[in-house]
């Protein structure tokens, strides 16, 4: 019984640290879209603190540093997204990159 309940605190918590991670991905995607590309900036900041494997904010992240001329913050991000397996960040990383 007790190992049933840490399990289920276990994915409770889980569930609510992702779903944390990808309101403030949404919220910069949100920002992005409005130009708010600083504040789109801290919004994906937020979300990879709490989810170090989302790839998606870090791709965007990086389009958002590359949007204010932070090419080499930009690769960055690009490059972190491209180990994760983000094709498109991948791409990016071959065509301008390095």
């Amino acid at each position: 019984m007790r190992i049933l309940l840490i399990l289920f605190i276990f994915l409770f918590n889980y569930t609510t640290y992702t779903q944390t991670a990808k309101e403030y991905y949404n919220s910069g995607l949100e920002k992005h879209q409005n130009g708010d590309y600083y504040g789109a900036i801290a919004d994906y900041t937020k979300s990879i603190k709490l989810n170090p494997n989302f790839a998606y904010a870090y791709f965007n992240r990086g389009i958002a540093k590359e949007i204010l001329e932070d090419l080499n913050g930009a690769c960055v991000d690009y490059k972190i997204a491209a180990r994760m397996g983000h094709t498109y960040a991948q791409e990016i990383v071959s065509d301008y990159c390095d």
